[in-house]
């Protein structure tokens, strides 16, 4: 990956996913099912892409992590999940979304000057 920030909100999608193991765990993986262990799977799916360098995967992890702000926040006070956790995801999510956007604003870095370029141009 070319970016230091998409690197970094890489490893930050790695620690979302840690959260979301952390309250699956506080509701209880029988109680949760699928919808509890998802996330986890799914932020670590995107991290991995991430470090891969695909900027199409930041795209729509950055969009899905906007909506998943607000789902949190639709769970605050209401389960089994102490408010804390939300909270730091709530952050975590705020940071991610920074970083992405920050990254992927960047745009993609300059190709190598040892190499030349596909098509020449000539005047």
């Amino acid at each position: 990956m070319r970016s230091e920030l998409l690197r970094m909100a890489a490893v930050l999608m790695l620690m979302i996913g840690g959260l979301h193991a952390v309250a699956a765990v506080f509701a209880g993986i029988g109680a949760a099912g699928m919808a509890g262990v998802l996330p986890t799977v799914a932020a670590m799916i995107v991290a991995a892409g991430m470090l891969r360098g695909w900027r199409w995967l930041a795209w729509l992890a950055m969009l899905g992590v906007i909506v998943a702000t607000g789902w949190v926040l639709g769970r605050l006070g209401a389960g089994p999940v102490p408010d804390v956790l939300h909270f730091l995801l709530l952050a975590a999510y705020a940071v991610f979304v920074a970083l992405t956007f920050a990254g992927l604003w960047q745009g993609r870095s300059e190709p190598a000057g040892d190499r030349s370029e596909p098509v020449e141009i000539r005047q």
